[in-house]
């Protein structure tokens, strides 16, 4: 593909022999193409993604205010402790017109998002924003969308609406990473756009990657795309709207999602106690993972790079969301003799949204059914012994009947680190050896799951 004057578009099947144009649509302007190696998407006039079908689709998320509620969950950006809670009403605003979203910012927080249930990285956000032409005291510094806003901390790209004595009415785009801006690319009113009059104005942003083209009532604004190269304030977020020290009001908020952002998954296996009881040979034995990631065909090796008996291996790139089950296995065996878990059920791991990450480490287990006459009459899970520990700590319990029984350790942001146990034990009295060498100070919540029996606790490391 190529893009000639006025926006013709053409394409070649052979190598370049002969060329067809494409047809796009009445007055549909390309401004920009993009190929990563998969899809190649053809950005046009007014946000439109062209391809050889041109079909539209309606937005894959609206906000619209239409029954007087708000129909996607909205979550107010706390990084700046602001403890005022969720500061978003459905009122009559300042035109009068009803059902209209209104969010005051009062402590300078600005970053009001909309909780799409997982981060986006490429993608369309556009809302209508009440403007006021006039410098007013009373109207806030800026206003208008948040285009990627990390939940947690103060980082963001903005396209916002500036009244102020100095170049009032102008657009903005701008990156923050809680200490800089960045790209800060102004255009003025009445020279790079026709000058808003106070009412409500369609504000848009596309992204992709870390390219930005930004639109105001349909219009490219001059020089798009702006590109924030080298180390962008954040890679993937959630888009919304901004108001700097007052309120906005909006309303037909839309967002296009074009392509979410994938993590890579790292599988990791703790061999320390086989290795020390001579039952896994570094120089002589095989580990690797198979799962619903490669169809359960191939296992993919796994190996321990730093010689510290943990066995890894990067099993894929995921979205978030998406459920991976899978088992390891020694010496790619399946039978019960090498298979682990021990003929037990696969595990299974969701890709959260909040990076490159590892699943939890796996002990390839030291569990051993303590030697008590009789059966227990109930469940319980004892206190790990010692507490505090520096590496290895014993955690002993009980269950009175055959149960699926898993043990799991989570550190206090609640990410699973460490998995103990995951499999049928029959009744009777057990301790579980763990080894935490691999995991730095702190405190530690540990989990047994028995049937329907559930008992947690705490541990502390330090070293």
């Amino acid at each position: 593909y190529f893009a000639g004057s006025k926006g013709a578009i053409y394409r070649s099947e052979d190598a370049g022999e002969t060329w067809e144009q494409e047809i796009s649509g009445a007055d549909n302007y390309i401004y920009d193409l993009k190929y990563d190696g998969k899809k190649l998407w053809a950005v046009g006039k007014f946000g439109l993604i062209m391809n050889r079908d041109i079909t539209y689709t309606q937005a894959d998320y609206t906000e619209e205010f239409t029954d007087g509620t708000a129909d996607l969950t909205w979550v107010e950006n706390t990084a700046n402790a602001n403890t005022g809670g969720l500061n978003l009403t459905v009122a009559a605003d300042s035109a009068g017109l009803s059902n209209v979203g209104i969010y005051v910012d009062d402590a300078n927080t600005g970053l009001l998002y909309a909780d799409l249930g997982k981060k986006l990285k490429n993608y369309e956000v556009s809302a209508d924003i009440y403007c006021v032409k006039e410098v007013s005291a009373s109207e806030p510094l800026y206003k208008g969308l948040a285009i990627k806003t990390d939940p947690a901390i103060t980082k963001f790209y903005r396209f916002v609406y500036r009244n102020s004595s100095s170049s009032s009415g102008a657009l903005k785009l701008q990156g923050y990473d809680g200490a800089s801006w960045y790209i800060s690319k102004q255009w003025n009113a009445g020279v790079d756009f026709d000058t808003l009059e106070t009412g409500f104005h369609n504000f848009k942003a596309q992204v992709i990657d870390n390219k930005f083209w930004v639109y105001i009532d349909g219009e490219l604004l001059p020089g798009c795309p702006y590109t924030h190269d080298g180390a962008p304030v954040i890679s993937a977020g959630y888009p919304g709207v901004y108001v700097y020290g007052g309120n906005v009001e909006f309303d037909n908020f839309k967002v296009n999602v074009f392509e979410y952002p994938k993590y890579m998954v790292t599988a990791n296996v703790d061999m320390g106690v086989m290795v020390r009881r001579g039952e896994f040979v570094p120089a002589s034995s095989a580990l690797d993972v198979m799962g619903s990631f490669n169809g359960w065909s191939t296992g993919i090796v796994m190996t321990d790079t730093n010689a510290d008996t943990i066995y890894s291996a990067e099993i894929g790139e995921y979205e978030a969301g998406t459920v991976i089950n899978y088992k390891y296995r020694r010496n790619a065996a399946w039978d019960n003799t090498e298979e682990f878990p021990y003929g037990g059920p696969s595990r299974e791991y969701v890709v959260s949204d909040e990076g490159n990450q590892d699943m939890p480490v796996v002990l390839y287990g030291d569990i051993t059914e303590v030697a008590i006459d009789g059966v227990p009459n109930d469940y319980a899970l004892e206190q790990n012994y010692p507490n505090p520990f520096n590496p290895a700590t014993t955690v002993k319990f009980q269950i009175p009947s055959a149960e699926m029984v898993t043990m799991s350790i989570f550190n206090v942001t609640g990410q699973k680190v460490a998995e103990l146990v995951n499999r049928q034990l029959e009744a009777g009295y057990y301790s579980v050896n763990f080894n935490a060498s691999a995991l730095p100070s702190g405190m530690y919540i540990y989990r047994l799951n028995a049937g329907e029996y559930t008992s947690v606790k705490k541990m502390t490391l330090l070293k």
